[in-house]
């Protein structure tokens, strides 16, 4: 399988694009709720982003100091030192359990705030319809853009090993497998 040793801008662009996106939607829905809820998902996003995932994740990749699919392996380069590429698998686990957290927090807001008697509104269900529709698609992207051409797909827990095989470097974009 072929891979890219750095990723093109644009694939890492428009996947925190996607990222981005999710984030305003669920600023919106958690806005409707309370400010210190949106707060709450705000600095969490944050978090996860930008502290959790990448100490937990990018240090051990080999996009570190490169680009990557989340355009974070740069900035990680310079906010933390570098792991072992063998502790990827079980660093990579331990930072989709806060994207998963992040991901859950907006539903979870809006079963408390139904407990606590707060009427449901449209506005709330078509904003909770978007985030699911972002997390879908963020993950096709992801899938289809990144994983497909990783050189840590061998090694990623996100990757199932029916699909991992052995990988080959190129700079240009991989051509795709023949039949």
């Amino acid at each position: 399988m072929q891979c890219y040793k750095e990723f093109p801008r644009s694939i890492g662009l428009l996947t925190t694009l996607a990222s981005v996106v999710y984030a305003m939607a669920g600023l919106a829905l958690m806005l409707s709720l309370s400010r210190w809820v949106a707060l709450g998902f705000l600095l969490l996003y944050v978090w996860v982003h930008y502290v959790h995932y990448p100490r937990n994740a990018c240090v051990n990749c080999a996009y570190y100091g490169c680009y990557c699919i989340s355009l974070k392996g740069r900035l990680v380069a310079r906010m933390y030192k570098r792991g072992s590429e063998a502790a990827f698998y079980r660093g990579m686990k331990r930072a989709m359990r806060g994207v998963h957290v992040l991901w859950a927090y907006p539903f979870l807001a809006l079963v408390v705030a139904q407990i606590a008697g707060r009427p449901i509104y449209l506005t709330d269900l078509l904003l909770a319809a978007v985030l699911i529709v972002l997390m879908v698609m963020r993950q096709l992207m992801r899938r289809s853009l990144g994983c497909r051409v990783c050189l840590m797909r061998d090694k990623c827990p996100n990757v199932g090993p029916d699909r991992r095989r052995g990988v080959e470097v190129v700079n240009q974009t991989p051509v795709p497998p023949s039949r």
